[in-house]
């Protein structure tokens, strides 16, 4: 299997707000002086949120190729497991014979079936649809799609405390908690309640575009 993708649009939405994460902090409204570092260590624990979990949280939109229809089987990113928030925009594929990038569209109309509820999400073709020939090279099928809730507020309240719980941690021991490298330093407390929402998939590869 040979699949590579990339994020096209990224969210930049924060998964808790200022208020909230100074509320939980006991840092009075009024005192603004480290509203910035607060509003870059949520976005920091949205991050290593999502590493951690294997999911995107805010609507994103993602371009996911393949060399060959199995590698098509699941979407590399995946929403809140059981949350359906996710939409194929486009599958494309390059023909046998084609030249360059193009791509031919691949409609959905009775030709494939997406399982957005599944975890990691899956696309197969329908039972009596053949998968269309497509030329022998790397990247012959792209596909296309959003993913992630639309507001802060439809995330699950469980994901949101644990945000608060990192935020907290990482705020009130600034020097062991390094932003960009934030994955390793995630509170045990967050753990236990981020393993409930970590998507497992088997057989992605460990490096992305």
């Amino acid at each position: 299997m040979a699949r590579t993708s990339y994020i096209q649009t990224p969210s930049n939405s924060l998964i808790i707000s200022v208020a909230e994460a100074k509320a939980h902090l006991r840092i009075p409204t009024a005192t603004t002086q480290d509203d910035t570092y607060i509003s870059t260590l949520i976005s920091a624990a949205k991050d290593a949120i999502e590493k951690y979990c294997n999911i995107i949280l805010f609507n994103t939109t993602v371009v996911q190729y393949g060399d060959t229809w199995e590698d098509t089987l699941q979407l590399y990113h995946s929403p809140v497991a059981g949350s359906g928030f996710t939409d194929i925009t486009s599958i494309h594929y390059l023909p046998v014979g084609a030249t360059g990038t193009s791509y031919v569209n691949w409609t959905q109309n009775g030709n494939w079936f997406f399982d957005k509820f599944s975890s990691p999400q899956r696309i197969m073709a329908e039972a009596d649809i053949d998968y269309p020939d497509i030329e022998e090279r790397i990247q012959a099928i792209k596909i296309t799609y959003t993913v992630g809730y639309d507001e802060a507020e439809q995330i699950p309240a469980m994901l949101r405390q644990a945000a608060k719980i990192i935020v907290g941690q990482w705020y009130e021991n600034r020097q062991e908690a390094i932003v960009g490298r934030s994955v390793s330093s995630i509170p045990m407390t967050a753990t236990y309640i981020l393993n409930e929402y970590k998507v497992r998939s088997f057989g992605l590869p460990t490096i992305m575009l």
